[in-house]
């Protein structure tokens, strides 16, 4: 097992659930008039998640084992080291996408095996498939694959993805204002309803906790006494 490089029980599981619950919600209350009670669990959510390995496992009570499986390494699916040592995400598993593929790079003999999922056979490829990318740079492939529809990516860095003309044109890049009006380069939210106006990058801890404890009654020495004391940040 390898990390995924995001916290997918938090994001995906957590937080994209959540919204969508509450929305059906909404809509069934607007509908029916009838309210739901929303239970939102990170742990369930990541679980529901793997519904398509985890319908096969469960049916065949058969637990898809780690590097075997179409979509986590075992078949061609996979990244591919370029010259320069950087790398290429290579997904054409789609007939129309894998022969386009492997007819550019001349591994056309390929074709017959590239649905055999033994694991010799798919060896053979994965190590066919690397020698080809491994000859040039990942520049030198962006160029080539940009005129093609095979599903072959570049491995970007978050500031090089920023910088390409999709995200740019997609306005996937905000800016966000803090206190002294510094401008701090942010990414945008993805929904189509973005804003032109600037985001708030948030406030230092402690900004309104007088402001805070001064609402609900607090007095001056109470106040004071909590600063003193570290309980509260100002």
């Amino acid at each position: 097992p390898i990390l995924s490089g995001t916290q997918i029980a938090d994001i995906a599981g957590g937080s994209h659930h959540a919204v969508m619950a509450i929305l059906a919600a909404v809509i069934k209350r607007t509908n029916t008039g009838e309210g739901q009670h929303l239970d939102i669990s990170m742990s369930d959510a990541a679980f529901a998640l793997n519904t398509m390995f985890g319908a096969n496992a469960l049916a065949s009570n058969k637990d898809p084992e780690c590097g075997t499986e179409m979509l986590n390494g075992g078949l061609f699916y996979d990244y591919y080291k370029t010259a320069d040592e950087r790398y290429l995400s290579i997904g054409s598993l789609e007939p129309i996408f894998a022969v386009n593929l492997m007819k550019h790079l001349h591994l056309e003999h390929l074709l017959p095996i590239l649905t055999d999922q033994r694991e010799a056979k798919q060896k053979q490829i994965k190590l066919e498939i690397a020698k080809k990318i491994a000859e040039k740079s990942l520049k030198a492939w962006q160029v080539e694959f940009e005129k093609l529809d095979v599903c072959v990516e570049p491995v970007l860095t978050i500031n090089e993805a920023a910088e390409s003309a999709h995200f740019i044109e997609r306005n996937m890049l905000c800016e966000a204002e803090d206190n002294a009006g510094n401008l701090i380069k942010q990414i945008n939210t993805a929904l189509p309803f973005k804003s032109s106006s600037k985001h708030k990058s948030g406030v230092s801890l402690g900004h309104n906790t007088q402001e805070i404890l001064k609402s609900i009654s607090y007095p001056d020495d109470k106040i004071n006494k909590l600063k003193t004391e570290g309980c509260v940040f100002f």
